[in-house]
């Protein structure tokens, strides 16, 4: 099951005057001294949440002036201290949703961006309070008092809540330490003592200067000796590269001439050696040129790609250990990936932050695949997804100074790459260890170039040890399709697949969605038509049972052909689990099993399954799906277990039914696209025929019906990676990487 984790996708936007319209309100000239006190409160957001403290950030002409508690629509907002409701943004459907509260003790607290829409929607005609709450109501530390939104002018924002402490005397201070404090006390109505004025609060940190600069004495940094470490290439404005193999050198280790001035330099393991090498992309023409080696030279690829405004960016987006090129399109705010080097249309395309961003690549959750971070300059942020698709970014923070140059690398060898940024100002880069607001951990002065990369490091030796630890075991893998065999399919070409795939050495197990064995699912069609193909794999079958199988009364032939591996015959569904991950097969043939509504049997048992898994990670999969566009459509009544699945936290629900294979977004119980939503996958490819895709049903991204194949899913410890596998002699291929926890 999922444990949420709130990110966000865009800044806070650019504040105008308040309170007359529902956002945060104007500062002055300068920001208010920051004394970093603790006032006792109770925390105010009272469900899954992320902070960080961003109090002086640059909001545009102006500085942040409280602490953004990012949170998801919906979860309830409480009284940070007893006292009275003073002003409100109340009009439903105008200037809403945002109010101040009045402490008994005569400090202040403001709430901004509170709902506004009708939950589900982004409609504005929602409503953020609590029932009964109006100015002059006296209510009660961690009362109810309304539910986080992105009202006001965080309307294209992630949703949350900006919140603002004032002392009596009016003056705002950093809300930041008093949250801390308020988190550390426990639940609502139990406010963070004050600490005693005589004495230093145990918990304060040091004072700290703005993110991105040096601490006050920047000792040399070194790789540590275990490990490999990224280093870093200087690009003068005349095309000369300078690689330093580790951050620390004093002296570049190779400079060679590559391309012309006006190119946009980059460095990429483009041949797959393990080595990164030079690429230049001339906006004059479009074209990108790639070399194999760190020397002066002529290009060994070159080719067209793009347009001459697109940000070129470098990485090994799908995780095969070999770098390729993507575009970020600033005026649309949109990256496109392709995973091959040549001219051609990209393998994927999403929309990430907003026009004028600067974006940049790194690994940062050490999982081998590359995506997509950005810098906003105008207000310091750094936000950056670990999936390959559109959505809220997974963390965000506040680093650097608008004009900074950014990138990421593994600057200490721990596997997962964090930030850096390069200062034209005073020619020097500042590398931060990890994905988090505060000092850099080293300074370099390097001197006036006019771009820094990412470059091949030194690799270190083994960290000495008595004996050599074991590897690691691969994750397992998921390997599903359905509606699979007639004797005269393609359920010996999807077969051989499955063949391949574990003759690789992968582990796990195959997932028959139902519609096994044409065209009635008797045990002689399952002895003629199954057995001989997807029947070689039967010791490592979790099937799930099919309309077609009920042809048989019962489907009696279906459970007993693959037995106690089917789950009981009166019901159809059962969980299991694999590697890290919980396993939840359903019965969608809900006229056989006395329905698939809230009271019915199937629902009650889901319900408790998922209740008592411990896995933080979950994927399911039936035979009928949610949603489909292909000719049979989604499948009404599966909504209530749709729901179910949403409210559990269920990342994956893979079905067939419909002979297309096709990926939605993430959706929540209503169908509406949502971060932490449920991701369905439709793969009624496994051989018996092939459908048209009808009209593309809402936030599908990818749908395609030229061959027969399966879905690869690679398991993963808190992330997942999917793979459909065409048929020999057909090139399609569908890949991402998703989250969890």
């Amino acid at each position: 099951m999922r444990l949420i984790a709130v990110g966000v996708a865009v800044a806070v936007a650019l504040a105008v005057a308040a309170p007359v319209a529902a956002q945060e309100p104007p500062a002055e000239e300068a920001p208010a001294p920051e004394p970093r006190e603790v006032h006792p409160i109770v925390f105010p957001v009272a469900g899954p949440h992320h902070y960080t403290d961003t109090w002086g950030a640059p909001r545009g002409a102006r500085r942040h002036e409280g602490t953004d508690i990012m949170a998801d629509k919906m979860v309830p907002v409480v009284a940070a201290a007893a006292g009275t409701v003073g002003w409100m943004h109340d009009e439903r459907g105008g200037n809403c949703c945002a109010m101040a509260l009045e402490h008994d003790d005569g400090w202040a607290s403001w709430y901004i961006h509170l709902n506004n829409d009708t939950p589900g929607t982004d409609d504005g005609q929602g409503w953020g309070f609590a029932d009964g709450l109006a100015k002059g109501v006296h209510v009660e530390a961690g009362e109810l008092i309304g539910w986080v939104g992105d009202s006001g002018n965080a309307e294209w924002t992630a949703s949350h809540l900006h919140f603002e402490l004032h002392r009596p005397d009016g003056v705002k201070i950093n809300p930041y330490p008093s949250l801390q404090a308020a988190e550390e006390a426990g639940a609502p109505g139990d406010p963070a003592p004050a600490p005693d004025p005589g004495e230093p609060d145990p918990g304060e940190p040091d004072p700290e200067p703005s993110p991105g600069e040096p601490a006050a004495a920047d000792a040399p940094w070194r790789c540590p000796d275990w490990a490999s470490c990224d280093g870093v290439a200087l690009v003068t404005g005349q095309a000369r590269f300078e690689l330093f193999s580790s951050i620390g050198a004093g002296a570049p280790d190779t400079e060679f001439l590559y391309g012309n001035p006006g190119d946009v330099p980059l460095l990429g393991d483009w041949d797959c050696d393990g080595v990164r090498t030079p690429a230049m992309y001339r906006p004059t023409n479009g074209f990108m040129y790639l070399r194999n080696a760190n020397s002066e030279g002529i290009a060994d690829v070159d080719y067209f790609y793009g347009d001459p405004a697109d940000i070129p960016l470098a990485g090994d987006f799908d995780g095969d250990g070999c770098d390729t090129l993507a575009i970020y399109r600033a005026d649309e705010g949109r990256v496109y990936v392709k995973n091959s080097l040549g001219t051609g249309v990209a393998d994927l395309a999403y929309f990430f932050g907003n026009p004028g961003d600067k974006p940049f690549v790194g690994d940062f959750d050490g999982d081998g695949i590359d995506t997509v971070g950005l810098h906003r300059e105008s207000t310091g942020f750094v936000y950056f997804r670990n999936e390959q698709a559109a959505g809220p970014a997974d963390f965000e923070f506040f680093y650097g100074d608008p004009g900074d140059r950014i990138l990421a690398g593994d600057w200490d060898g721990d596997g997962a790459d964090s930030i850096a940024i390069y200062r034209p100002a005073d020619a020097s880069v500042y590398y931060r260890m990890s994905n988090s607001a505060g000092y850099a951990d080293h300074t370099q002065p390097v001197g006036d170039y006019a771009a820094v990369l990412l470059a091949t490091g030194s690799p270190g030796e083994p960290r000495p040890s008595e004996e050599e630890p074991p590897p690691d075991e691969p994750p397992p893998v998921l390997a599903a399709a359905g509606d699979i065999a007639d004797c005269d399919g393609g359920a010996e070409a999807t077969a051989a697949l499955l063949d391949e795939l574990f003759a690789s050495g992968a582990t796990g197990v195959v997932a028959p969605l139902g519609d096994l064995a044409y065209p009635d699912g008797t045990a002689e069609q399952f002895a003629d038509c199954y057995d001989p193909a997807w029947g070689r794999h039967l010791d490592v079958t979790r099937p799930a049972p099919g309309n077609h199988e009920y042809h048989t009364p019962g489907a009696a032939d279906y459970f007993e052909h693959f037995g106690d591996a089917a789950g009981d015959p009166a019901e159809g569904w059962y969980s299991y689990d694999l590697g890290t991950w919980h396993v939840v097969v359903l019965n969608s043939n809900c006229d056989e099993i006395g329905g698939c509504g809230d009271r019915s049997p199937q629902l009650e048992w889901l319900r408790s399954d998922l209740a008592a898994s411990t896995a933080v990670c979950t994927v399911a999969y039936s035979h009928s799906p949610r949603y489909s566009s292909g000719p049979h459509g989604g499948d009404e009544a599966m909504a209530s277990i749709w729901a179910e699945l949403d409210a559990a936290g269920v990342e994956l629900l893979l079905s067939g039914h419909d002979h297309i294979y096709e990926r939605f977004a993430p959706r929540d119980a209503a169908g509406q696209p949502a971060a932490h939503g449920v991701r369905q996958f439709v793969v009624g490819t496994g051989g018996r025929s092939l459908y048209d895709v009808e009209a593309s049903s809402p936030h599908s991204e990818a749908a395609y019906n030229e061959s027969f194949g399966i879905l690869v899913l690679t398991l993963d410890d808190g992330h997942y990676h999917w793979q459909f596998r065409p048929e020999a002699g057909f090139a399609y291929e569908d890949a991402g990487t998703g989250t969890c926890g």
